[in-house]
């Protein structure tokens, strides 16, 4: 699709969805897809929608992380901006959250790991930004999250991939006012279903 025809698309699908939940805050995920001039001209397009975060608008680097700040600043939006999924650099999102150009730390609950998670943590707290291990791909992630969220906090959302399973038991978390409620059994709280 060429660039003005999605951009187009893109805007009238946000205002859409945000006409169909005035109650609610909505995420975009750029998916890396545009530039940081294109993303600035996509928001000029839906200056009244209410956005809870903007997530990989574009590869990060500093400068158009800046350009992106100045922008939101600017034009007084109050959003947070997410990023560490794709590929993630390590020392570039540190630098980008040291500097306040992101808010909200993606990297994967399961390409970085628990232990490294761990470690995480407190320094993005103590860089004053959240977390929200990304979660989409796998029947597990969004549960794992959930614990992770539940021992370590400072996690804004965990992403919702709702799903069930012939092998693993998940009856045991709930979903309750929009907050998933992690299972109190033991590890993880998944039983296996099936013998191998």
């Amino acid at each position: 699709m060429p660039f003005s025809k999605g951009l187009q698309r893109d805007i009238e699908v946000t205002k859409a969805v945000a006409e169909a939940f005035p109650d609610c805050r909505i995420l975009v995920d750029g998916n890396n897809g545009f530039t940081s001039d294109q993303f600035i001209q996509y928001l000029k397009g839906i200056p009244m929608v209410n956005l809870f975060w903007i997530e990989e608008p574009f590869h990060e680097t500093v400068m158009d992380y800046q350009k992106l700040r100045d922008f939101l600043k600017s034009e007084g939006i109050n959003t947070l901006l997410a990023d560490g999924e794709a590929d993630p650099d390590q020392n570039l999102l540190r630098t980008l959250f040291e500097k306040k150009l992101l808010d909200v730390h993606l990297t994967d609950i399961e390409g970085l790991g628990f232990t490294n998670w761990r470690n995480l943590m407190p320094k993005l707290i103590q860089l004053g930004a959240q977390a929200s291990p990304h979660a989409w791909g796998s029947l597990l992630k969004s549960y794992y999250t959930a614990h992770l969220a539940g021992g370590l906090g400072n996690t804004v959302t965990i992403e919702g991939v709702t799903s069930t399973s012939d092998d693993v038991d998940l009856s045991g978390y709930l979903v309750k006012d929009g907050k998933l409620i992690p299972s109190s059994s033991a590890g993880f709280g998944m039983p296996l279903l099936k013998n191998i």
